[in-house]
């Protein structure tokens, strides 16, 4: 069930109409309130205030009708320049920074001010009201004009001019490089702090290798997304068993694919003696049609890599773009270099361990990082050179031995790979500078 929330959670996150639509219901809500309070308490308008608040049905109407219509044109131009500036980031950075642009929280709330603002002027309109000659009209009722909900129209209408001018800034800035660089790295940052706890884990005695003769099957193709390790963890202490998930966030698995696999000790059970079904152990798995950097930190990783990829095709050929998302991977390898990675073995509260996850460790993260990138950088010179330096930089941060020899093992491809493609004695030489860290003794 919890799978099922985090999918759903996600989906609401990364959803254009989740935060447009809460406002609009909130605009309703505001719009009726104003109203009431016109109805039922500003009978009369204070005379030292009619300055503020009298105007004729006419009038109201005008106003009412300007901004309703006005911040419905706005919204579509918002509308417009979203789809502008994504299309923009993903022809140039790759179609995986599309879910960056869609969590933008900015844009969001851009559309739903407009929108808002719409329905509200939309409604309250709907309310005003004129007799004619002053006295009643034919259906019954006097003149009326909202007061106060039309200076509420008025107040949107302002915010809408500062929202507007808000988005208008905000457009360019989340399609610059600069931009773009710094929030996945940051948010890849966050992640490995979970993955690469800063606090060594306790002491404890090694697990003895467990055969797994159960088997848990996948029922239907996708990536997967999310897994519910806690809920996971919680029903193998229930049913006394334990697991080894087989395969790592973000992998696609096929129909009938191996999903995970588990011991049973019906003697040790303490509900009884039933074998925990196929279906119970899937609806904690989350399998989807894409995949989400909701827990793949692989996912992460690539995105910044993939934009680095594209700037060093010949199509585009802009190694400035690709050294800014080295930059900002190396700064994730570099926060992480001297921590231990999680333990792969999960514990209940009893410190019995339940559930066997795949390990990613620093040669894992280090190998997605420089592994992926080698065979386009080492094309390129200066690249080349940056990468040298990057690890250069993480090297310095770094007190762990042997973290410090798996950087030196790619480092080592580095050079190789960039002599081979390198043709001027004068490149050779400057990357052979640039990687003269290596023939220091670690």
């Amino acid at each position: 069930m919890r799978s099922w929330i985090l999918q759903t959670l996600f989906d609401v996150r990364y959803s254009y109409w989740f935060i447009p639509s809460l406002m609009a219901l909130a605009a309703i809500g505001l719009a009726i309130g104003m109203v009431s309070l016109d109805v039922y308490y500003l009978t009369e308008i204070p005379e030292n205030y009619e300055w503020l608040f009298r105007s004729q049905p006419a009038g109201a109407r005008a106003i009412l009708s300007t901004v309703a219509g006005s911040t419905i044109t706005v919204a579509g131009v918002v509308f417009s320049m979203t789809i502008m500036s994504v299309s923009h980031a993903t022809s140039n950075y790759g179609s995986r920074l599309l879910l960056k642009f869609l969590k933008d929280r900015r844009n969001q709330i851009a559309l739903g001010t407009f929108i808002a603002t719409f329905i509200y002027c939309l409604l309250v309109l709907r309310t005003v009201s004129s007799a004619a000659g002053g006295g009643e009209n034919a259906t019954g009722y006097d003149s009326f004009v909202p007061h106060l909900a039309v200076m509420g129209a008025l107040g949107l209408a302002l915010a809408s001019v500062a929202v507007l001018i808000g988005f208008i800034h905000h457009v360019p800035d989340t399609i610059h490089i600069g931009s773009v660089a710094s929030d996945r790295g940051q948010e890849l940052v966050g992640r490995l702090d979970s993955m690469f706890p800063e606090q060594d884990s306790p002491q404890r005695e090694p697990v003895t290798t467990v055969e797994f003769t159960h088997q848990v099957f996948n029922h239907k193709s996708g990536y997967l997304q999310t897994l519910d390790v806690d809920g996971l963890v919680a029903f193998c202490a229930e049913q006394n068993v334990q697991a080894r998930a087989v395969k790592p966030m973000g992998d696609f698995v096929f129909e009938g694919e191996l999903l995970l696999e588990f011991e049973f000790d019906a003697a040790m059970n303490t509900i009884g003696n039933d074998l925990p079904t196929e279906k119970q152990f899937r609806k904690f798995f989350g399998i989807g049609a894409e995949r989400t950097p909701s827990q793949d930190t692989r996912y992460l990783i690539e995105e910044l890599s993939q934009i680095a990829v594209r700037a060093l095709s010949p199509g585009i050929n802009d190694p400035f773009t690709a050294i800014t998302c080295i930059d900002w991977l190396g700064n994730a390898v570099a926060h992480v270099v001297n921590r231990p990675a999680q333990s792969a073995e999960l514990r209940d509260q009893d410190e019995t361990v339940r559930l066997f996850m795949p390990l990613f460790g620093f040669a894992d993260l280090a190998d997605h990082i420089f592994g992926q990138l080698r065979p386009y950088v080492v094309n390129d010179v200066s690249t080349s050179m940056h990468m040298a330096k990057v690890i250069v930089s993480i090297l310095s941060c770094s007190n762990n031995a042997l973290h410090e020899k798996i950087l030196h093992q790619h480092a080592k491809l580095y050079l190789v790979e960039s002599r081979a493609a390198c043709h001027s004695e004068q490149d050779l030489e400057r990357l052979s500078n640039s990687y003269s860290f290596l023939n220091k003794p670690i």
